[in-house]
């Protein structure tokens, strides 16, 4: 006999599978047109993605294994002899720094997640309340350096935000239960973490072949300006595939939950044998190029506000302006990425191209989001 606790979240899982059948099956009969006559769309996109990989895994292990153990090991610095200005180094001098970097990162990710996850009110309301904190403080500490301007410009920005956080402050409640029906319905969709597991293990990999050829660029003889190029071009290929690779995940999360809240159920008897395998192989072949393009404009907003960081932090003047600028990035990468997640979820369920999806739906989600 099942638990009170289990058959609880079975129950509420029913009543959202039920509640949502109706509206699932509303645009239901497209996704299932859809499923029977899926279409590769933009295919030039996942050619350039697979192109990349094959080439920046390749150029990533030989700028590494250059330095590894034994400088110049492959000959490389002939090539690059009227470049050099720094003095050359190994390889895997700079792995501590990359480990101590990775283990601060993972600690505080995972402490982040488990402070939404314990106390998940609080910490929506200091998300919501720190940006406003933030724009403040700058803006006192610009009028007490003497930038009028910029504490004026900042106080402007915090108020508007200010005011934005009273309006939707009512909507938080709502917005809470309704991501706790969302982890509680993947969590009911076991299957799907073991994806989103093995999908992690790949990013992890990506990442130690990406530290791996980043120290051999970081470790060679060419000048700043050479290394900075080429830091650029593995920054822009690393968020790339790490964009790829989570809204892959985020496209079989979505493909499942369709599948249960348009049968009613995980155990519905209506459901299709392997849907799990036949949303990842979608996934992973008709809708993948649509995935590389939509990413590609994250790992492109992501890349720029690495540039303005390192500007920012080798220039001291007009860090107010960088700083303004880099917010203004963040804001854009935020509603890319926000548009892109919706655009994921009507690719999965209709498999459109992600350029149609963002013309037909743009205008939607901003209705939705300013007025709803």
């Amino acid at each position: 006999m099942d638990s009170p606790s289990s058959s609880s979240s079975s129950s509420e899982f029913a009543s959202i599978g039920t509640t949502g059948q109706s509206a699932a099956r509303s645009g239901g009969g497209e996704g299932v047109t859809a499923e029977q006559s899926r279409r590769w769309h933009d295919v030039f996109w996942l050619g350039i993605f697979l192109i990349h990989l094959i080439g920046m895994g390749f150029l990533m292990g030989v700028l590494g294994l250059n330095r590894f153990e034994r400088e110049n090991r492959l000959n490389i610095d002939k090539y690059t002899s009227r470049f050099s200005e720094n003095e050359s180094g190994l390889t895997e001098t700079y792995w501590p720094l990359y480990a101590a970097a990775g283990g601060v990162g993972t600690f505080l990710g995972w402490s982040w997640l488990l402070l939404l996850g314990f106390q998940a009110t609080q910490m929506m309301k200091v998300s919501v309340h720190i940006l406003t904190t933030y724009l403040a403080v700058i803006s006192v500490l610009c009028f007490w350096a003497g930038q009028i301007f910029w504490g004026v410009a900042f106080a402007i920005g915090a108020s508007i935000q200010f005011l934005y956080v009273i309006s939707v402050i009512d909507r938080l409640p709502f917005t809470m239960l309704v991501l706790q029906k969302a982890v509680k319905m993947v969590w009911n969709i076991p299957e799907v973490m073991r994806v989103a597991y093995a999908f992690m293990f790949v990013v992890l990999l990506w990442m130690a072949l990406w530290s791996f050829g980043a120290a051999g660029v970081v470790a060679s003889s060419m000048g700043d300006g050479g290394r900075w190029w080429l830091l650029v071009v593995l920054s822009v290929s690393l968020f790339w595939t790490g964009a790829v690779l989570c809204n892959t995940v985020h496209v079989v999360v979505s493909g499942m939950v369709f599948l249960v809240l348009f049968h009613g159920g995980r155990d519905a008897a209506s459901i299709p044998a392997n849907s799990l395998m036949k949303s990842l192989q979608y996934a992973l072949t008709t809708s993948f190029g649509s995935i590389c393009y939509g990413s590609l404009f994250t790992a492109a907003i992501r890349t720029l506000r690495w540039e303005i960081r390192g500007f920012r932090s080798k220039i001291g003047n007009n860090e107010c302006l960088l700083c303004l600028v880099d917010f203004l990035f963040h804001l854009v990468e935020t509603l890319v990425r926000f548009f892109n997640k919706y655009a994921y979820v009507q690719l999965e369920m209709h498999g459109s191209y992600f350029s149609q999806l963002g013309l037909k739906h743009l205008w939607r989600m901003i209705v939705l989001v300013l007025f709803f």
